[in-house]
């Protein structure tokens, strides 16, 4: 059983409230500065503020989309080429604004929601699968309502606007008839009023559809032209049973008796019994079905807590408070003017729902006006809840056959509310509501393994667990989490807890269970080791992440140190504990970084007890930007992977400007240079890193150090916000910049001396590419001139990055105009690496994706000169005609799967084995129904290639 929030003293508190002449409305929502409230994280609006302003002006938006619009009708050989293929999550929903349920389906079983950054979606089973519906030009809208006229044409507006301020710009108002693709309404593209839509309502009868638009109050009886009816930022628009509307503009609420637009009556006077006239931060209405009498209107102060919740029952005549202000119970809590919604029950005028941070329940119980309250849903619940629904609230609507059900529009998503005899249930169904939003991406060796930084979801992880975690490869699964032991007995893990706004993630190509990931705007960094998900450890050693608010870091590997580094300095013991080991045998040896295994050639033969010291070819280093003991700067260790050790950082760059905090690194593949950008423009490069290993080589504060870093102050780009830094993985010269900050003309810049004393960065902006912030860029590896950029309005790719004028392309046109926030490639070869060339994305609104454009998938085998040892998978016959035997020494016990790949990559067979035991494990697979050619055979940690006669 829940709790119930409104304990017998308050209901009392309130009835003597409501006894009282409500004086206190004079005094209610005194004027203050609008709250721009940023539940969902702030680092991508400060990459898309204007340097100058701070803030992000709608018409620079609006302008850049419309560019992007007019170039993608340009056709351009210079792009290349690239296809998105999604990867999800499945699970995990983003920002749902509007959901209703569509009324030419006589069950009452379809749903259509609009997501804030990720579309519009359907479901015919109440929510339980979604899929995406079609949208002209393959348009990705930022959907704020949805209305349904009575011949089943739906209309989606866009532009989310909070707290009297346009959060994400539209495009105008969307229409569908009869499911036909959604396509924009002409008379409401090009009109700044409709950047933003707080609401749109039908009146049921006449099927004319009214807007609360960013510029007013707008009508249409055909959907084609509209017509203005009170200027001025509006927030609300209902329709009543019998016509009636009420608007709300500015800090002014206005009643249409009957929908009579010429004979307007103002509520929001301020007298005694009528509305509060002014420091109103938002406002909202609601009208009974059942009763067009009764009334309810919600108000937030303008530091978006409650200012008080009023109800009507005499059509607007007269107002009285339903839900007084106070310091005990507050359903916004500070996000009024974000997350704020009404729906009154369909058969009963007294009953109300009140959506704010969660859901609250009103009840009429005396005829005067006095209404009992409680909380009802819980966002700080476990998933499992039944009283569980996402946190903020945006949009209620009853389901037409059933007035016990209804649907929610939260910030996770969608949700299904029931109302029971004596309780109310919650299910979030969100399967392949693929609405997520990311600011950040990381990948391990394996083609589907790939993990992101969320918004409100902390940083999901796809593909490792599956399937003993998860119920499908592209469900996501929740790294960040908190022992239940930390939180007491019984205690639900809150979802706050859980990782809040995941930020900037690395994912070892080495060791696939490493990973090290981060929090957007908060001190907050761990080290996991995904074999024991409730275990972390604190490896920052006292080294603070929150000196910017998305914490720049890169982690860097190499399978051979003695090649890169010209010598390896770290070594191993090797041990033959089994049996004495011949000469010219290949034996695997357990690395220093986490026991990974590498292959040894053995000249001559090692006696059984005996060991020998083997250089261990495993590098690493991670790359992180904080401050340690008030020194800000970046620091870097070799012990990522060295899970088990506090690892050791070296301080190897001081940043002396405290108010230009780093925001962007890369690191060179030859691990020959680390450029950094920062929040003002200045770029950073250091230089030695191959030879700094240690306190006295690495420490900028040792008289031995050998770093040396160069600062760039007066870059063609000062003051404006470094996103992020490429470097060409096969020459280190070439090196690439992003830029943020909308309202300027260039955001992308290129250098061909990178490693100059004087290095040029000449902007490459050329042709094809709007005005627009680039969160990402990657210099594509396969070829010098290929970049691919991920911009706030989709993905650009070039071919011709050295030539004079750059001609930039839209490119992965299938994953739509979504903001692309970070786009990383593998560029490191071994035969452990199955995933080679394969292109990540991240984007807000439509999770994760991938480009197997460059894939090229190495030819791995087992490793050279080996008769027997203890770690080899061992296939015969090779080659094969039907069956194959396949021995295999399992390192520790656990769930152990085969899979089979093509030389594509595609896996072609994925057999679960089950949990073994330590030691040799021996099974067949049957390949006489595959064509002849070379496979892989992967079983746990050990490769094989085969050939298929």
């Amino acid at each position: 059983m829940k709790n119930r929030f409104v304990p017998f003293s308050l209901i009392t508190a309130f009835f003597v409230l409501a006894l009282l002449s409500f004086s206190v409305l004079s005094l209610a929502g005194q004027p203050g500065k609008t709250n721009p409230q940023k539940p969902d994280g702030s680092w991508k609006e400060t990459v898309c503020a204007n340097q100058h302003t701070g803030v992000v002006n709608p018409l620079d938006v609006i302008k850049a989309r419309q560019q992007a619009e007019e170039m993608a009708f340009k056709s351009s050989a210079e792009g290349l080429g690239l296809y998105g293929v999604s990867l999800g999550p499945n699970n995990y929903a983003g920002m749902s604004w509007s959901a209703i349920f569509d009324n030419t389906d006589p069950t009452g079983s379809t749903l259509i929601s609009g997501a804030a950054n990720g579309g519009l979606w359907k479901s015919t089973n109440l929510g339980l699968s979604w899929t995406s519906l079609p949208v002209a030009e393959n348009r990705v809208p930022k959907i704020s309502s949805i209305v349904q006229a009575s011949s089943g044409t739906i209309y989606a507006a866009t532009g989310v606007s909070t707290c009297k301020t346009i959060k994400y710009a539209g495009d105008g108002i969307y229409r569908s008839a009869s499911g036909s693709e959604f396509a924009r309404i002409p008379a409401t593209v090009g009109n700044a009023d409709f950047d933003a839509v707080a609401k749109l309502a039908i009146n049921s009868q006449t099927d004319r559809i009214f807007a609360a638009t960013f510029g007013g109050i707008y009508y249409s009886d055909n959907g084609n032209d509209w017509t203005k009816v009170i200027p001025g930022y509006a927030m609300d628009v209902c329709v009543g049973p019998d016509g009636t509307v009420i608007m709300s503009v500015g800090d002014s609420a206005y009643l249409a008796p009957a929908g009579d637009l010429n004979s307007l009556i103002t509520l929001t006077t301020g007298k005694e019994n009528s509305l509060p006239s002014g420091g109103i931060g938002w406002m909202v209405f609601a009208i009974a079905p059942s009763d067009a009498n009764v009334m309810y209107a919600s108000m937030a102060n303008t530091d978006g807590k409650l200012l008080n919740i009023y109800t009507s029952i005499d059509k607007g005549t007269t107002w009285t408070i339903a839900f007084p202000s106070n310091p005990s119970y507050e359903p916004f809590s500070g996000y009024g003017c974000y997350a704020n919604t009404l729906a009154v029950f369909p058969n009963d005028p007294g009953k109300v729902f009140l959506g704010g941070r969660n859901m609250w329940y009103g009840r009429k119980e005396v005829a005067t006006g006095f209404y009992n309250w409680e909380q009802v849903s819980f966002g700080t619940y476990g998933a499992y809840s039944p009283y569980f629904a996402p946190l903020y609230h945006h949009s209620y609507c009853f389901r037409p056959n059933n007035a016990n059900q209804l649907v929610m529009a939260t910030d996770g998503g969608v949700s299904l509310a029931t109302i029971g005899t004596s309780d109310f249930t919650f299910q979030t169904s969100n399967k392949n509501l693929q609405t997520t939003q990311f600011n950040t991406v990381g990948f391990s060796a394996q083609k589907d393994y790939v993990m992101g930084g969320g918004t409100r979801i902390g940083t999901l992880v796809l593909g490792y667990f599956h399937p003993s975690e998860v119920s499908f490869a592209s469900d996501g699964y929740q790294a960040w989490r908190i022992d239940a032991a930390s939180l007491g007995v019984n205690a639900q893990p809150q979802p706050s807890n859980y990782g809040g706004n995941g930020g900037t993630c690395a994912w070892s190509n080495m060791i696939s269970d490493i990973a090290v990931y981060s929090k957007t705007g908060l001190s907050k960094i761990r080290r996991q080791n995904f074999t024991d998900i409730n275990y972390y450890n604190n490896f920052a050693m006292g080294i603070k992440t929150d000196t910017t608010g998305h914490v720049p870091m890169r982690l860097w590997e190499s399978f051979n140190q003695g090649q890169v580094f010209g010598i390896t300095r770290d070594s191993v013991k090797y041990y033959a504990a089994f049996d004495t080991i011949p000469a010219d045998t290949t034996v695997m040896v357990a690395s220093s970084s986490n026991g990974f295994l590498f292959p040894y050639y053995i000249t001559s033969p090692l006696p059984k007890g005996d060991s020998i010291t083997v250089a261990d070819p495993i590098a690493s280093r991670f790359f992180v930007y904080g401050d340690s003991l008030l020194l800000k700067g970046i620091f870097m260790t070799k012990d990522l992977l060295k899970f088990q050790n506090d690892p050791e950082y070296f301080m190897i760059f001081k940043n002396l400007a405290a108010n230009d905090p780093v925001t962007a690194m890369a690191v060179s593949e030859d691990l020959t240079t680390l450029w950094a950008g920062t929040s003002k423009g200045r770029l950073i490069r250091i230089t030695g890193l191959l030879n700094a290993y240690d306190s006295a080589t690495a420490n900028i504060t040792s008289s031995q150090c050998v770093l040396v870093d160069t600062a760039f102050a007066n870059t063609p780009f000062t003051g404006r916000y470094v996103t992020s830094v490429s470097i060409n993985p096969h020459n280190a010269n070439l090196v690439l910049v992003t830029l943020g900050n909308y309202g300027n003309q260039d955001y992308v810049y290129y250098s061909q001396n990178g490693n100059a004393a004087s290095p040029v960065f000449t902007a490459a902006q050329g042709s094809g590419l709007p005005a627009v912030p680039v969160y990402s860029g990657l210099l594509e590896m396969s070829a010098d001139g290929r970049a691919v950029l991920g911009t706030d309005v989709g993905v650009y790719s070039t071919s011709n990055l050295n030539a004079g004028a750059t001609v930039w392309a839209m490119d992965m046109q299938n994953i739509g105009n979504v903001a692309v926030t970070e786009i990383k490639q593998q560029v490191l070869e071994d035969y452990h690496i199955l995933n080679y060339g394969v292109i990540y994305l991240s984007t807000y609104g439509r999770g994760l994706w991938m480009d197997t454009t460059y894939y090229s998938p190495l030819g791995i085998g087992p490793v050279q000169g080996g008769v027997d040892n203890h770690y080899r998978l061992d296939l015969n016959p090779n080659p094969v005609k039907d069956i194959v035997q396949i021995s295999y020494s399992n390192e520790t016990r656990g769930n152990v799967i085969i899979s089979v790949y093509d030389m594509t990559g595609r896996e072609l067979i994925h057999k679960i084995l089950g949990n073994q035991p330590e030691g040799k494990v021996k099974t067949s697979l049957d390949l006489s129904g595959f064509a002849s050619g070379t496979y892989v055979v992967k079983v746990g940690n050990g490769y094989g290639k085969i050939v298929k006669l």
